[in-house]
Order: C-alpha cells, then structure tokens, then sequence
C-alpha cells in the first residue's frame, strides 16, 4: 500500500544484443483529469531516456518491448493504491527488422530508408528523407514548400 506522494522506480536490464518484453495485467490506477497517478515507461536506463509511454486509469497496451536491453519505469503515486497493476517481463533476442512475439517475423521496411521497425507490430519509422509503409520512396525536399535551398546531399 501507498500514502499520500510515492515514487518507485523499476529498471529491468538484459543481457547485449536483448530486448525487453513487457505484459502488464490487472492495471488499476485511479484515473484523473491530470493523470496524478501514472506509470511512465522508458526505453531506456533512465528517465531521459525515449519515452515508450505515460499510462493513467485502464489505458494500457497489452505489450511492451524496448528496443535495446534496458526498460525503465517509474510510478507516480498520489493516492492511496495497493496492487497498482502486476506485471510479467522476459529478456530475449530479437533481431534488427524483426517483429511478433518472439521476434520471429520479419519486417517489409526497405533497410536503406528505414530509422527502425517497430518490433511488436512491424510498422517501418522512416529515416529524414524518406517515407511509405516501407520507406522506399525517396521524399523530393526540392518541392517542399518551407525549403527555399536545396538541403544537403540533394539534387535539385
């Protein structure tokens, strides 16, 4: 049980080249118009770290993964809360462009063009310059609007 302000502090470290895979069930914090009681979750050491997400009341996703092998949480409390929520974690391998349960489906990102696959539902995040599901199309900065001079490394 928790009384008036608590702050806990969770981080889970795996094993180089591992990723850190998440379930949270039986999430019960007291929802509010300013998330008083929240669990924020980091990829990441620490709390600078990229956020995953910031989670009040019932909304949670069923799963969590990192992209690296640390994950942070950290647990905002202003209530009386007992059994906030309970949670499992498994530390696994999961190859780059990889994505599903165990990592054993591969994402359809063009590599050249792709900052990272999402390793639980294999959507493709584009580098600068490019974009589509897969990142294969080449964006034209040339006819940007809000880019007067031709960046770097283009041809216009």
């Amino acid at each position: 049980n928790a009384y008036g302000i608590v702050d806990y502090f969770w981080t889970i470290t795996g094993e180089p080249n591992t990723v850190v895979s998440l379930t949270l069930s039986n999430f019960k914090m007291p929802s509010s118009v300013w998330c008083s009681n929240e669990l924020t979750i980091y990829d990441g050491n620490e709390k600078n770290s990229r956020l995953i997400g910031r989670y009040c009341g019932s909304d949670m996703p069923r799963l969590i993964r990192t992209t690296g092998n640390v994950l942070h949480m950290t647990l905002k409390n202003h209530y009386v809360v007992s059994d906030c929520f309970t949670g499992n974690y498994s530390v696994h391998a999961c190859r780059p462009l990889t994505f599903g349960p165990s990592c054993m489906r591969t994402c359809q990102c063009l590599t050249a063009g792709t900052d990272f696959c999402d390793n639980i539902n294999g959507f493709c995040s584009c580098k600068p310059g490019w974009t589509g599901r897969d990142c294969s199309k080449d964006v034209n900065e040339c006819r940007s609007a809000r880019n007067y001079n031709c960046p770097i490394n283009s041809v216009c």
